[in-house]
């Protein structure tokens, strides 16, 4: 049977269909064998009670604006929760437990893809706390945690409960990003990937690889993925990370000689074709900067009011994708012909 849920954030259908996953694997016997499918996105679909759903919705949408990365969100979120950080393999013990994984996450840390139901949690307590003290202040504020509703758990513990589980990386950003090198290559362009690990905040993500570029070190294509953060002020516009390190990017170079010189492209796509909105991510070169100025946009203030989709949408640059895929982390591409 399949139950829809919601994503970014969990909803009471999540909660639902969860419960019907923790019965499932209740009823589960030593000789049973289960066989689960983990994905970026599982965090938030799988949400194990109406106590969980309400810190969950409560707290991370703060953690996001203020800068938190996907490491610090989901050790969160597995203290939060009785079924993720190895909870559903408690739940399922003794059956003998097979999880493919497809990862998201730049690490390649298994227990924090969709916040490792069913890997043995290294995290504790403490560093939950340490985390959400690091992001409470008075422009951030967040609820009490230490309140009985908002309660931080302790992830299970006992090695016990892992010895019949087998997690499987199955696909991660290599498999995308040793594709886009292939067919460079078969393009007759030399091309070298920079990181499959690239972080930070989005808008200066692009400056080691065009760095890299632009000393004359890479002649072809600098590529990388990853998943950095955006840091938003007040009154944001409407954007994504993906986006944002393209604008970035262009309003580094827009006073650059040899970019107004040179035939550089650069693109930056959320690989499961999902950038915060309904467009994937955003390419520019030159011709953005000059219809850019034909239009009088003015650069630096989308960018400083995160407003990058209308931006790109008027110089109509946004990128789309025709089928919505698995999230494999942020995919970005640099080209210098």
């Amino acid at each position: 049977k399949i139950f829809r849920g919601t994503h970014p954030l969990p909803s009471i259908r999540n909660v639902k269909a969860t419960k019907k996953i923790i019965e499932l694997a209740e009823k589960a016997g030593k000789d049973d064998l289960i066989i689960s499918f983990i994905c970026g996105g599982g965090s938030a679909l799988l949400c194990g009670s109406q106590k969980e759903l309400r810190a969950s919705r409560e707290i991370f949408n703060k953690l996001t604006n203020a800068g938190a990365n996907i490491i610090e969100l989901n050790t969160i979120r597995k203290h939060l929760s009785e079924v993720k950080g190895g909870g559903l393999a408690k739940i399922a013990y003794p059956a003998t437990v097979i999880s493919l994984v497809v990862s998201d996450v730049f690490s390649g840390d298994l227990s924090m893809v969709a916040s490792g139901p069913t890997v043995y949690d290294k995290t504790t307590k403490k560093d939950a706390k340490k985390i959400l003290k690091k992001y409470q202040s008075k422009e951030v504020r967040l609820p009490n945690i230490w309140k009985s509703d908002f309660q931080i758990l302790e992830t299970p513990k006992d090695k016990k409960y892992f010895k019949k589980v087998k997690n499987v990386l199955f696909v991660s950003n290599r498999e995308p990003i040793t594709a886009m090198v292939k067919k460079a290559k078969k393009l007759g362009l030399s091309a070298k990937i920079y990181s499959y690990n690239l972080k930070g905040e989005a808008k200066n993500s692009l400056n080691p690889l065009i760095s890299l570029l632009s000393r004359g070190k890479i002649s072809g294509a600098a590529l990388a993925g990853g998943e950095t953060t955006v840091i938003l002020g007040k009154n944001p516009g409407k954007g994504g990370r993906n986006m944002e390190a393209v604008l970035g990017a262009l309003a580094m170079l827009i006073h650059n000689s040899e970019f107004r010189i040179q035939n550089y492209v650069l693109l930056s796509v959320a690989s499961d074709g999902k950038d915060n909105t309904e467009a994937a991510g955003a390419i520019g070169d030159i011709l953005t900067i000059n219809k850019a100025e034909k239009l009088k946009l003015d650069l630096k203030k989308d960018l400083k009011r995160h407003n990058t989709f209308e931006f790109f949408k008027k110089t109509r640059d946004l990128i789309f994708a025709d089928k919505k895929t698995f999230n494999v982390s942020d995919l970005m591409l640099i080209l210098k012909i």
